[in-house]
């Protein structure tokens, strides 16, 4: 969480986690030729990182934000402005404990491939959804960049579709959603049982 963050000692990691978002996603929004979509803006407003580390060295992080659906400014928030109105409905439906996201999903390129079909991008996908439901926020949404087969990831982890083909950037995107009563188990019990140890044995800052 940012708040406090000054004097927090894990000001370190929050700053080694902006510093990797930022050359990583900066890059790839670079090359796919749409600069315009990096804000910084869209790290600093997250309230949750997911991070996890190798010898105090970043592996993979996605980026969590909690969105208030009674709050009306939040309609008018850039990162609802590629919702239809269909999947604004769903997600209504399930919103009344709030919306929790699932963001700027990267593991570093050297962590990519471990051997056989191991992921951890998928593993960083259940552990939010162990923060969902641990957070009792009422859905989890992602946008799922469909050229990073980010929503294969979703159909691996069963979850709901909410539209397709929308674009983010150059992106082609999925938008997905998942809830606490609909979570499932991951098919490779390899990446289940090593998500279930992160979850277990995390380290959780809390600035407030």
């Amino acid at each position: 969480e940012k708040n406090g963050i000054t004097n927090s000692p894990y000001r370190h990691l929050y700053v080694k986690a902006y510093e990797t978002w930022k050359t990583t996603w900066k890059g790839i929004l670079e090359k796919a030729g749409c600069p315009q979509v990096f804000q910084v803006e869209d790290f600093y407003r997250q309230d949750k990182i997911s991070l996890i580390l190798h010898k105090n060295e970043v592996v993979g992080l996605m980026l969590h934000t909690y969105f208030d659906l009674k709050n009306p400014v939040i309609y008018d928030m850039r990162y609802f402005s590629i919702f239809g109105e269909w999947a604004m409905q769903n997600i209504k439906k399930h919103g009344d404990n709030g919306v929790m996201t699932m963001e700027y999903l990267m593991v570093l390129p050297e962590w990519r491939k471990c051997g056989g079909d191991f992921s951890f991008a998928d593993v960083l996908a259940g552990l939010a959804f162990e923060l969902m439901r641990h957070e009792n926020a009422g859905i989890c949404l992602g946008v799922a960049i469909k050229a990073a087969h980010v929503d294969e990831i979703a159909e691996r982890l069963k979850c709901q579709i909410l539209d397709k083909g929308v674009k983010r950037g150059n992106f082609v995107c999925d938008i997905v959603s998942q809830t606490p009563k609909n979570m499932a188990t991951h098919p490779n019990e390899d990446i289940q049982m090593f998500t279930e140890a992160l979850w277990m044995n995390r380290s959780h800052s809390n600035y407030n």
